[in-house]
């Protein structure tokens, strides 16, 4: 199992994380609203999946524990 969790931190983490950092680099507001709506759509979308992933993570920890 912790074998497991080290993958999930180690890639699986990096990747919505990778995309926000992109996501972000790509906001600007003097893009029309319909482009800058879509990137904050995809930025929810990866701040959603890092937040799925980070309490999988937790709870696989708490698993190795009990």
């Amino acid at each position: 199992q912790l074998r497991e969790i080290a993958k999930m931190q180690s890639h699986e983490t990096r990747r919505p994380l990778a995309n926000i950092i992109g996501l972000v680099e790509l906001i600007d507001l003097r893009k029309p609203l319909d482009e800058t709506q879509e990137i904050v759509d995809l930025l929810r979308e990866s701040t959603r999946q890092l937040d799925e992933l980070i309490l999988r993570i937790v709870q696989k920890t708490h698993q190795t524990k009990s």
